[in-house]
């Protein structure tokens, strides 16, 4: 899973779409609106994607 502040100053989107592409596997890619480098994981819901990611992974 790769995570993807949607204005997120530090690393940008570019970088992100690099990364995905070079993978062996594509990952989840999940885009967080509104969120910056330092607020990505901030509400419930962007946890709770987290968990359900966690918990797929380790079946």
């Amino acid at each position: 899973m790769v995570l993807q502040a949607a204005n997120d100053r530090v690393i940008p989107a570019a970088s992100t779409r690099r990364l995905v592409a070079s993978l062996p596997r594509p990952p989840r890619l999940r885009v967080q609106e509104g969120a910056d480098h330092d607020s990505a994981l901030t509400t419930e819901a962007e946890w709770d994607a987290l968990v359900r990611f966690l918990e797929d992974v380790s079946r």
